[in-house]
């Protein structure tokens, strides 16, 4: 024979002997048997299930370990009780207390712990449980360097490792006035010494907090320095360590330049000025270090500069400054500075600059002339001409040299005669005035004149005068 349930409660099961659960209500139960020839019978029958109903609140979901929590049942929210207890889970039960206040102190399992409510009958017959989480945190905070100490070294930075449990939020307390509410921070402390650092975790889904201090040690930077030195190209320089300590290891690079590189004083032989490291490590783990620079002194190029300026205009000397070089300037008066790339000058009339060059490890000399002069400004303008086409003086024209003549451009010429009236405005500036207005030959007489020039710098000139026609 084979059975068949069905109990009404969306829920069916084939078997002689079946187990269901039923929640309050009336069901109907129907039982089906049938045989391998296909013969079946069936059999229903209607039950009804009755049991205590209830519920209760929490007045937090999230405590922290030894935080109290409040469990409360409302009796009008429950049907058929005839008594109830508060089961926390940690061996703790209380019957028949409307609200019952629990602190735990034991963590559980993902930090969850369920809290019951066992409601029975009337009859006692019957029971019926609710259930609900709370989420127990144990807030802890800690933390170490992340070398794994709480030891550092002076001007490098300490970087913290937040170890804290159960928290999101974190306030850090250096102990040299400053904070930080990073997870992990870097922090620069400002000199050797102790420091208590204090680290404030908390979790912000709860009230759980926790606070911890521990000392920070911060060692000093093993000392070290050496001094800049100068070597002529193609020698050797001694580097040495300024006042070496007995128990201190000292390594110079690049190592390939130096005879002794783990010697406090050393052979040097570079071909070009180089920047040697020096490291001074003590044992502490904190290690120093300077730079030394050593200047390989080469013959600096002679140097000779020749240029003509305008009056007043401002010139840059090409000198390219650098030390172990020393300047001797001739003249120095005008320059605006004496040991610099580059000084400028703005001379008004021709000079001529010597440079000394040396340098302090004696090793070479050098010289530099800057010659500068200045344009002539100087314009002639005849005063009178005779137009009688004989070829000699038969134009009045603005006289320019040629080392003048492409440094400016005659922007105005006019000629006026006795009674006011323009005859010439620079209509052929080539050759000048032919003495003749609008083609006709004007007498002789004086006849008043305005020029302009303007040169390449922009500076402008006016000339008036007059000047003699002659025929």
């Amino acid at each position: 024979l084979t059975s068949m349930w069905n109990f009404g409660n969306g829920s069916s099961a084939i078997g002689d002997s079946v187990i269901t659960v039923f929640g309050k209500g009336n069901f109907t139960i129907t039982h089906i048997v049938s045989t391998s020839f296909g013969c079946t019978d069936t059999l229903s029958k209607e039950i009804n299930t009755t049991g205590p109903e209830g519920d209760f609140t929490l007045d937090k979901s999230i405590i922290c370990l030894g935080e109290d929590i409040t469990a409360t049942i409302n009796p009008a929210d429950t049907v058929d009780v005839g008594s109830f207890h508060f089961d926390f889970g940690d061996g703790t039960i209380i019957a028949d207390q409307l609200s019952v206040t629990h602190a735990y102190t034991f963590l559980p399992g993902a930090n969850q712990q369920p809290i019951k409510l066992v409601l029975t009958s009337v009859d006692g017959n019957c029971n019926f449980t609710v259930e609900k989480i709370v989420t127990i945190l144990n807030t802890q905070a800690e933390f170490t360097g992340s070398n794994g100490t709480l030891t550092g070294c002076e001007a490098e930075s300490f970087v913290f490792t937040n170890q804290s449990v159960d928290a999101n939020q974190y306030l850090w307390d250096f102990g040299d006035g400053t904070t930080s509410n990073l997870e992990s921070p870097a922090h620069n402390f400002v000199g050797p010494g102790t420091y208590e650092v204090t680290l404030t975790s908390s979790n912000t889904n709860s009230n759980c907090t926790d606070m911890i201090t521990h000392t920070v040690t911060v060692l000093p930077q093993t000392p070290v320095s050496a001094d800049n030195t100068s070597m002529c190209a193609g020698d050797t320089t001694v580097l040495n360590v300024n006042n070496p300590l007995a128990g201190t290891t000292y390594t110079w690079t690049p190592t390939s330049l130096v005879g002794s590189p783990n010697s406090p004083t050393t052979t040097a032989f570079p071909t070009i000025t180089t920047d040697f490291i020096i490291t001074a490590d003590n044992g502490t783990g904190c290690i120093g270090s300077d730079t030394v620079t050593v200047f390989v002194v080469t013959q600096p190029p002679s140097i000779m500069f020749d240029t003509t300026i305008f009056a007043g205009t401002t010139i840059e000397l090409p000198v390219e400054y650098s030390p172990p070089y020393v300047f001797s300037w001739n003249p120095s008066a005008g320059l605006s500075c004496l040991v610099c790339t580059n000084p400028s000058v703005t001379p008004s009339d021709d000079i001529t600059y010597t440079l000394s060059i040396a340098d302090d490890a004696g090793c070479f000399t050098s010289t530099g002339v800057f010659v500068i002069r200045i344009f002539p400004e100087d314009i002639d303008i005849p005063n009178a001409f005779t137009p009688n086409s004989d070829g000699t003086n038969d134009y009045f024209n603005v006289i320019i040299g040629e080392d003048v003549a492409a440094l400016l451009d005659i922007t105005d010429f006019r000629i006026y005669d006795r009674w006011g009236k323009k005859v010439y405005n620079n209509d052929t500036p080539n050759v000048g005035w032919n003495g003749k207005f609008k083609g006709k030959d004007l007498p002789s007489d004086v006849y008043p004149f305005v020029v302009e020039v303007t040169f390449l710098n922009g500076k402008k000139k006016s000339i008036k005068g007059t000047c003699t026609l002659l025929r």
